[in-house]
C-alpha cells in the first residue's frame, strides 16, 4: 500500500455541504489527526487551495448530486484532476467519492428508481489492504445518500464491498485514491440528524468502528 510523510504541510478538508455546514465533522477528524488541517467549504464561500503545501485531501459528503454539475461543483471537480496529476493523495467520502470516481469516469445515479435514501449502519468487508485494515476485515459503518457509483472504470478497483452499494469503496489503481460510499468521519451530531440513529450507546459504538477508515487513512501518513 501507499505510505506518505505530511511534514510541515497541511491536510486539505473539502466540507461539500449546501444546507448545513459539517463542521462538528471536520473538529472530529482534526481530534483525530492532531497534525495541521485547513477547513474548505466550496459551496459557500469557495476554495483557494495552495497544492504545494497541501500532501492529503478528504473530499467530504454533501445533499448534492455530483449530475447537477454546480458552479461549485466544478471547482472541486478541478481539484480533483490537480491533484491526480500532482499525486496527491485523495479520499473521498460518500459525495467526494461519487466525486472522484465521476472524474474517473464512472457514473453516478440512485441507488434505487423510487430513489429512496440509505440510512443507518452497514457492514462492510474489505478486499484489499488499506492501511492498518487487512483484506478480509469487517467495518460497521455509517450511510446516508440516495446515490451511488454504478461501476469502476479502467482506473478503480474495489477495496471493500458490501451487499447494499454497487460500489462500497474503491481504490485508484496505481494513485492513492481512495472513495468510501460510507460516512467513517461522522460525528455524533451527524449520526443523530442525517444517519437517523438516536441511541447514544449506538452512535458511539458506530463512530468507534467506522472511525477505523479514517485513522487507517491517516496511517499511510506516518514518519
Amino acid at each position: 500500500m501507499f505510505r506518505f510523510m505530511l511534514d510541515d504541510s497541511y491536510l486539505a478538508v473539502i466540507d461539500c455541504a449546501v444546507k448545513e455546514p459539517v463542521a462538528n465533522c471536520f473538529n472530529s477528524i482534526v481530534a483525530r489527526y492532531r497534525k495541521p488541517a485547513l477547513y474548505y467549504s466550496p459551496g459557500f464561500c469557495g476554495m483557494d487551495i495552495e497544492l504545494s503545501k497541501t500532501k492529503a485531501v478528504m473530499i467530504l459528503g454533501s445533499a448534492s448530486s455530483v449530475n447537477d454539475n454546480l458552479p461549485w461543483q466544478k471547482s472541486v471537480f478541478e481539484l480533483i484532476e490537480d491533484c491526480l496529476k500532482s499525486k496527491i493523495p485523495l479520499l473521498g467520502l460518500c459525495f467526494g467519492h461519487q466525486a472522484i470516481a465521476h472524474v474517473l469516469g464512472a457514473k453516478i445515479d440512485f441507488v434505487s428508481i423510487e430513489q429512496r435514501k440509505l440510512q443507518g449502519s452497514r457492514e462492510i468487508s474489505f478486499e484489499e489492504d488499506f492501511g492498518f485494515i487487512r483484506k478480509g476485515d469487517v467495518i460497521n459503518v455509517a450511510v446516508s445518500h440516495k446515490e451511488e457509483v454504478k461501476n469502476l472504470t479502467i482506473d478503480m478497483k474495489p477495496l471493500a464491498s458490501s451487499g447494499a452499494a454497487i460500489v462500497e469503496a474503491f481504490a485508484h489503481r496505481e494513485l492513492a485514491c481512495f472513495g468510501f460510499q460510507s460516512h467513517p468521519e461522522a460525528s455524533r451530531y451527524f449520526i443523530e440528524h442525517q444517519v437517523g440513529i438516536k441511541s447514544s450507546d449506538e452512535i458511539e459504538s458506530l463512530r468507534q468502528s467506522s472511525y477505523q477508515i479514517v485513522d487507517a487513512y491517516f496511517s499511510l501518513f506516518q514518519n
